[in-house]
């Protein structure tokens, strides 16, 4: 449990962000800085980062929030801000990985309240919800 002076909470949310078209993108390099630059983002937010695992089309933060936040928010921004770091940091990767659009995230995404939910997890991975 949290605390803040008019507040208690335990927000713990698993966020799944995967690649345009499920498509394999990221190396380790690549995912090394993702990391660090959600770090950076979730402190400025407020935002506690408690997991991070990277897979080559996806990643999975776990994620401490303030109930202050709006979570779509927060999103938006990290897929915006870690797009344009990608795009600038790693320009061959970026023109292997486009066919038209210059797009690294998939429109959409996957919050869940933490807990046991791989079931769910898996099923938005593989394009069934």
């Amino acid at each position: 449990m949290t605390a803040h002076p008019h507040c208690k909470y335990n927000l713990d949310f698993t966020l799944v962000l995967k690649t345009k078209d499920n498509k394999s993108f990221f190396d380790e390099a690549m995912l090394c800085r993702v990391k660090e630059i959600v770090k950076k983002l979730s402190s400025e937010n407020d935002i506690e980062l408690t997991g991070f695992d990277g897979h080559e089309n996806h990643i999975k933060l776990n994620l401490l929030m303030h109930p202050n936040l709006t979570p779509s928010k927060f999103i938006n921004t990290l897929k915006t801000v870690t797009s344009r770091h990608l795009r600038k940091e790693f320009p061959i990767q970026q023109s292997q990985f486009y066919y038209k659009e210059r797009v690294i995230w998939d429109r959409g995404y996957c919050l869940v309240t933490s807990g046991d939910f791989g079931h769910t997890i898996d099923t938005y991975l593989n394009n069934e919800i």
